[in-house]
């Protein structure tokens, strides 16, 4: 795996992860109950982040299910270890590995979120994730599409909000992508489901307006990537202060950017994809 461009290295990480998951959880608890999710599932949870969905997940299986939850940097889960008794945490990469629980049986779910897009190798990734679940198992990838910067702006009210940011977002998009994050998997996420041999192959695309925390992630993500960006001179501290201060603007209503929500079903054992 390439590394993560948004590693526990910062202090303040931990929040912004945190705001992530208050404006991001909503919708993926929505589409995993549909997906099936309920008392004795077995679940794994890829890039796990803080925790908040392997603790949804390991509160929703109940006693009688199983939880596992991945990451290259498990510990802020590790409080959750010792309140889930159904929870078992793992350092690994998906890419390197197919995942399992500790009694070696598949997965009925796999869930990933904001992930491939960091992964080197994301076809080998999303194909690990694939044979980790048992057929008729579903997979849930969801990833963001960063799809203004093609288009030159992002709509914020009031409008004068718009240069001050964009400028900013505009170059920490480009870095990240030169870093190798896919800025723009987000739209390639069902063509890839269907292609790692996944079949009713369906999702949303959810575009948040006005809501608060993912303005607070922004406003963090922001922090976070533009100030170290002024010593190599591609940004100014007086452009970073500008942004900064319209994503503190009470009057700001934010549009972010999409977020593809794509899930499959595993076919059964006699029609599933052939190893790579």
């Amino acid at each position: 795996m390439a590394a993560y461009i948004a590693d526990q290295s910062w202090s303040r990480e931990p929040a912004r992860l945190q705001a992530l998951e208050h404006g991001l959880d909503r919708n993926t608890a929505r589409y995993l109950t549909e997906l099936g999710v309920g008392e004795g599932a077995r679940c794994l949870e890829i890039g796990a982040g803080s925790g908040s969905i392997a603790r949804w997940l390991a509160e929703r299986v109940g006693a009688e299910g199983h939880v596992v939850a991945t990451d290259l940097d498990t510990t802020l889960l590790l409080p959750l270890a010792t309140q889930h008794a159904n929870l078992e945490l793992r350092r690994e990469d998906i890419a390197e590995r197919i995942p399992e629980g500790s009694d070696g049986r598949p997965f009925d779910i796999a869930h990933a979120r904001l992930v491939l897009g960091h992964v080197a190798r994301p076809t080998q990734a999303l194909q690990n994730s694939v044979r980790a679940v048992r057929p008729g198992g579903f997979v849930l990838i969801e990833e963001v599409d960063f799809f203004w910067t093609e288009l030159g702006a992002q709509p914020l009210y009031p409008s004068e909000h718009i240069e001050p940011y964009f400028k900013v977002w505009s170059v920490i998009v480009a870095t990240m992508r030169e870093r190798g994050y896919a800025v723009h998997w987000g739209r390639h996420l069902a063509g890839a489901l269907r292609e790692a041999g996944l079949e009713h192959v369906a999702g949303e695309a959810a575009l948040s307006i006005g809501d608060q925390a993912l303005q607070r992630a922004m406003r963090l993500t922001i922090e976070r990537f533009a100030l170290p960006l002024t010593d190599s001179g591609r940004l100014s501290a007086d452009e970073v202060a500008a942004c900064l201060r319209t994503m503190d603007e009470p009057s700001l209503l934010f549009t972010g950017s999409p977020i593809f929500s794509i899930w499959g079903r595993v076919p059964p054992a006699s029609t599933a994809p052939p190893s790579l």
